[in-house]
């Protein structure tokens, strides 16, 4: 599944239509980097890095370790239900 599908199945649950749209890598580093400095949390240079490496999936590994994958609107559900009950951090 892309990211972008992620983005926005997310915030259709959150009833909210978003636009995705593209930048440069560096770009994206660069200014993680720069909000980095003013904030201490958020999106950082290696998240990105590591959200945007190339995978490559030959097999899944669930039936290997013998465990059930939770469906992604499942988890997206949980993890909003859990964010409303905490509120903003």
């Amino acid at each position: 599944m892309a990211y972008r599908d992620v983005i926005t199945q997310t915030a259709a649950m959150l009833g909210h239509a978003v636009s995705v749209r593209s930048m440069p890598i560096w770009l994206a580093k660069l200014g993680a980097a720069v909000n980095g400095w003013s904030r201490r949390r958020g999106m950082t240079p290696t998240v990105i890095d590591v959200i945007t490496a190339n995978e490559a999936v030959r097999a899944n590994a669930d039936v290997e370790l013998g465990v059930a994958l939770t469906p992604l609107k499942a988890t997206l559900e949980r993890l909003l239900r859990s964010e409303s009950l905490c509120g903003p951090s």
